[in-house]
């Protein structure tokens, strides 16, 4: 399984291999406290971004699985979807 129908299949309550190590993106202030003690370099730091390259050499350096955002993004939509009504104009 890779991570996407792992989280699918716990989300389901369908059958899954493991449980995946998942997180939902770093504040910057963190990430700046982590360059300025030596963990991870000033570049790494100001240039993170949900799914990009540096996301993914922080994830495996931590021992996270996936980054949410970066596998389910907010444009997943509910399945019913929820009707949308004006309430006031």
């Amino acid at each position: 399984m890779n991570n996407r129908t792992r989280a699918l299949a716990i989300l389901n309550y369908e059958p899954y291999d493991r449980l995946p190590i998942v997180h939902f993106g770093y504040w910057r202030e963190l990430l700046a406290q982590w360059a300025a003690e030596g963990h991870l370099t000033q570049e790494q730091a100001a240039n993170w971004a949900d799914g990009n390259p540096i996301d993914q050499a922080l994830s495996q350096r931590l021992g996270f699985d996936f980054n949410w955002g970066a596998n389910f993004n907010w444009k997943t939509r509910l399945f019913p979807p929820i009707e949308s009504k004006v309430i006031e104009k």
